[in-house]
């Protein structure tokens, strides 16, 4: 059975919000998955031990018009409110394809003092 490709993020303080992540879409030859088309695009967000905060509600977009498969996501607070372990992945939907992303991982301290 095949494993995910894991990307790791690293470690952020409570209260950080990094830079909008990317990813690409790419076929089993490597070639970029035109996504024109897909209306629904999402970010599936968990964490161990378990939050209180909603997570993925951030927004997720083309970088460009779809064609080459390049799509963002824009973190929002909630996203690195509380410590604990995460896991996140990127889906696009057209009613009948649906692609996963590489699985993200990342993880949220408890810095010093509050984030400005």
């Amino acid at each position: 059975m095949a494993s995910p490709t894991k990307i790791e993020l690293g470690a952020f303080a409570a209260g950080a919000i990094p830079a909008p992540i990317e990813h690409q879409y790419l076929d089993f030859d490597g070639l970029a998955v035109d996504l024109t088309g897909f209306s629904t695009l999402s970010m599936n967000i968990e964490a161990v031990p378990a939050v209180t905060a909603t997570l993925g509600d951030g927004t997720i977009e083309f970088v460009t018009d779809g064609t080459d498969g390049w799509v963002k996501y824009t973190w929002v607070a909630n996203d690195m409110a509380e410590p604990s372990a995460y896991s996140g992945q990127m889906w696009a939907s057209n009613g009948t394809n649906k692609y996963e992303s590489d699985l993200f991982i990342y993880s949220v301290y408890d810095g010093p003092g509050s984030a400005p």
